[in-house]
């Protein structure tokens, strides 16, 4: 071999080997970093990093996962038993079980400053938090990671680090010390969006409760015969023998009964504004959302924002607040909270005459917080013009011992009210909507400093396409739960539709005056979140059945057979003790049976727990005609498209 050859077969040599490759990686190397709890609402960093490990798999097949693939990820995982350490019988109450009790936003002190988060950072005040740090590419050998010159770690390349107590708003220098390169170094810096929710019960979350209630098969109640379905007593599973049981039992209503991250307002972690904050933090690795929801089912413009609201007021002294919302956040925000503290402001007068047509007398707050306000998500003008109340009207069919009852009915979902058509509703809406959001944007801007162009306001979702894309014509999917519901008028989902597309359009109109965002893509056909037909033609409306495999997919309410007969029972088409709130289907809307066997309300101020409308309250006020946690998620898709541009400061 001549001598060149000689060189070139040495320098093959050293191309091919082990150290070679390990410097040429080495070459390549990247610090990575990110905030370990970048969803400081969640107390504890462990809860964020399982959902940030079913993301980060989700990455990839999916370069951007969406929040409705995210959460029908979570839901896989919790069903496989590989989500948070959910295992047995717990695996039917969800992933969000595992982690309510420990957010910021539940507990008996009114407001979100006092929470204080498990590495003990004050919640609305983040001072510091710790890091995540690794190489790309890494080469085999040792690496010393520095910070701010101070060591932090010796570990092999190959392995994550943790950095503590960094601190927020301030210039880092990050260096690892590599054998085959060197010092590797990057500067970097903490931040932190702060992200409000403001709203009814579509951005409270209502119908989801994240403990639902658990069933006892071997036991059932007729309520005081209160539903026949074809001439024959209905049977009604229950949480446990209810026929002795008397108002307000306290293991009934208390340890048996679904619960939220807050009662009163049905606040709870699937809420579409919660899932869009908290989708925005998984995406932004350097940056944490500090996160406070004041959102409240039933809420209204005034009575519920800008005036007082008691939602369900059959909560414990301790937890009961009917402040206006504006009242909560200036109990955070306010440098000078102490004006702010009342939580009784109606003592006891339900008159919604009183509070649904102005603003409370709110104390002024002479310096907020240095903290500024981020991004406001918002949903609110349905209650204001009665689109609960239209919707009921379409959904109740009351005949035989209810016939004189159905004004009442209407109460069940908001106020005791006549039945509204969707025309009056048009006209309320453009009678109110212009006003009150004039006045509500006036209130964000000189209360909270929020710029209207850091507000978004969501769309509500089209109710009425089923599972091909194609309008509700049946008339009783997922509603046979009790004989007084029913959808016979099948003219009544075209026209909700209808009314859904104008109130959208006066919404916009409006919402966009103001300087407002408007979230609405889930409105479009053709878009993977879209309610009416998504990308593959499929609809997720109330009616819309499916998966055929699943018993929650079966829309129909679970029975026992005319004579039950001893136990073990035989339920159909499953056993209630099996029913899963949260697991894939295709409908995107809790329907009446769902609201049955997810939340199933009771009044417990009614002499008797078996009271022969309780079925009622428990297929209605559970959150009926409300999105399910993948409707939560599709409508967050279209959230955070306007969250990006929102915070699109923020980011590196």
């Amino acid at each position: 071999m001549n001598f060149f050859g000689k060189v070139i077969g040495a320098a093959l040599l050293v191309l091919s080997s082990p150290c070679f490759a390990a410097l040429a990686a080495a070459a390549d190397a990247k610090i990575e970093w990110e905030i370990e709890n970048r969803f400081r609402y969640f107390k504890r960093a462990s809860d964020f990093r399982e959902i940030a490990k079913v993301y980060d798999t989700l990455k990839q097949t999916t370069p951007k996962p969406t929040a409705l693939q995210l959460e029908r990820a979570l839901e896989l995982a919790t069903i496989d038993g590989k989500f948070n350490g959910i295992t047995g019988g717990d695996i039917r109450n969800g992933w969000a079980a595992s982690i309510f009790l420990h957010t910021c936003g539940r507990g008996s002190h009114h407001d979100h400053a006092s929470c204080e988060l498990d590495n003990g950072d004050a919640y609305l005040n983040p001072q510091r938090a710790n890091l995540i740090l690794k190489l790309t590419n890494p080469a085999d050998g040792p690496c010393e990671w520095f910070l701010d010159g101070a060591a932090v770690a010796a570990k092999p390349c190959s392995a994550e680090v943790m950095a503590s107590n960094v601190t927020y708003d301030q210039s880092h220098v990050l260096e690892v010390h590599t054998t085959f390169q060197g010092t590797i170094s990057t500067n970097i810096v903490l931040k932190d969006a702060l992200v409000l929710s403001f709203g009814d019960s579509f951005s409270a979350g209502e119908g989801n409760p994240e403990q639902p209630v658990a069933f006892d098969p071997s036991t059932f109640n007729d309520y005081e015969r209160s539903s026949r379905l074809r001439g024959k007593v209905q049977h009604f599973p229950v949480r446990e023998d209810i026929s002795t049981l008397h108002a307000g039992d306290r293991h009934f209503f208390g340890d048996l009964a679904a619960s939220w991250t807050n009662t009163q307002c049905h606040r709870s972690l699937y809420s579409q504004h919660t899932k869009a904050a908290l989708h925005w933090a998984l995406e932004h690795p350097h940056v944490s959302v500090t996160y406070a929801n004041y959102s409240c089912t039933g809420a209204e413009v005034y009575e519920g924002i800008l005036n007082a609201w008691w939602a369900r007021d059959d909560v414990s002294d301790t937890f009961f607040d009917d402040a206006p919302q504006m009242v909560k956040a200036l109990r955070d925000l306010c440098e000078s909270p102490k004006a702010f503290g009342n939580t009784e402001w109606t003592h006891g007068d339900r008159n919604d005459g009183h509070f649904d047509s102005k603003a409370a007398a709110i104390p002024q707050c002479a310096t907020l917080v240095p903290k500024k306000v981020s991004a406001l998500l918002l949903s609110i003008g349905g209650n204001d013009v009665g689109f609960a109340r239209m919707i009921a009207n379409s959904a109740v069919d009351v005949r035989g011992v209810f016939r004189h009852a159905r004004p009442w009915v209407y109460g069940l979902w908001r106020k005791a009210a006549k039945p509204q058509t969707f025309d009056t509703g048009l006209q309320l809406a453009q009678k109110y909507i212009a006003p009150r959001y004039q006045e509500l944007s006036k209130a964000f801007t000189t209360r909270l400093e929020v710029p209207p162009d850091r507000v978004i306001l969501s769309a509500y979702p089209d109710v009425s396409a089923d599972e091909k894309g194609n309008t509700c014509s049946r008339p009783n999917v997922g509603m046979d739960v009790h004989s007084i519901f029913g959808m016979n008028n099948l003219k009544a989902s075209a026209d909700s539709a209808n009314f859904v597309m104008k109130l959208h359009d006066i919404m916009k109109k409006e919402g966009e005056d103001q300087g407002w965002r408007f979230a609405d893509r889930h409105l479009l056909r053709g878009e993977p979140n879209s309610f009416a037909a998504d990308a593959d033609g499929v609809g997720h409306g109330l009616c819309a059945s499916g998966p055929a495999a699943s018993a929650e997919g079966d829309m129909n309410f679970l029975r026992l057979p005319d004579q039950p007969g001893e136990p073990p029972f035989k339920w159909r088409p499953s056993n209630p003790a099996n029913w899963r709130s949260y697991s894939d289907r295709t409908r995107w809307l809790v329907t009446p049976n769902d609201a049955f066997l997810t939340t199933n309300y009771h009044d417990a101020y009614l002499e008797q727990v078996d009271d022969i409308v309780q079925p009622l309250y428990a297929a209605t006020l559970g959150g009926s005609f409300h999105p399910n946690a993948l409707g939560h998620a599709a409508l967050a898709d279209s959230v955070l498209i306007e969250l990006r541009k929102v915070l699109g400061a923020l980011e590196d």
